[in-house]
């Protein structure tokens, strides 16, 4: 019932300008769109280490940012119970027991709870976001995911399952040429290896 595409996508070949274009979203905005907005700083996931996912780095910039902002130092801070029931479910809904960042394979997270039921846990952790900031959705930048060519269809795949949600908006940039390259690479690869699978069987 929550589940809405705000994703916004913004097109355009290497050095066209839109890095800085992201740079200066929040810049341009009216006072009443910049008031009911929370930016984050830009993810570029050209610079993911192999072991690191996508969904945990989102998580960590964002819980990075609250911890930053002095809000967990305040026990009585408006929202704070609900962020935290809300980022503890959904860090066991990753799997990860220690930290939010634990790296985890999106198979792994598939076996271990449904998609829709992380779906829900990501929903109900940007909504108890956004009340802390007192805004109505979270703005993520993110940078030239067609450029990371090892982890950018998982880095799609990511905003595709779990970034479906009113309270937050994916502003995604890259050349959206790079982007079927990589996305039909990738299903020419599951072909290839799925065909090779059942000669063998």
């Amino acid at each position: 019932k929550v589940r809405r595409h705000d994703t916004i996508f913004i097109d355009g070949v290497r050095g066209s300008g839109k890095t800085a274009f992201l740079l200066n979203i929040e810049n341009q905005l009216d006072k009443q769109h910049k008031k009911n907005c929370k930016f984050f700083n830009p993810i570029d996931p050209t610079l993911l280490e192999k072991s690191e996912n996508f969904l945990g780095v989102i998580l960590g910039l964002i819980v990075k940012e609250i911890e930053e902002s002095g809000y967990t130092s305040k026990s009585d801070q408006y929202g704070m119970r609900d962020y935290c029931d809300s980022l503890e479910k959904l860090s066991k809904s990753l799997g990860a027991i220690k930290t939010v960042s634990e790296s985890i394979g999106i198979d792994e997270i598939a076996d271990f709870r449904s998609s829709n039921a992380l779906g829900n846990d990501t929903h109900n952790f940007f909504y108890a976001v956004c009340r802390l900031f007192e805004v109505k959705t979270l703005v993520l930048l993110i940078d030239d995911i067609d450029m990371a060519f090892t982890k950018g269809f998982d880095v799609l795949e990511t905003i595709r399952k779990t970034l479906a949600s009113p309270y937050i908006i994916p502003v995604v940039s890259g050349d959206g040429k790079l982007y079927k390259k990589l996305i039909r690479n990738h299903f020419e690869r599951e072909i290839s290896c799925n065909n090779k699978c059942i000669e063998i069987d």
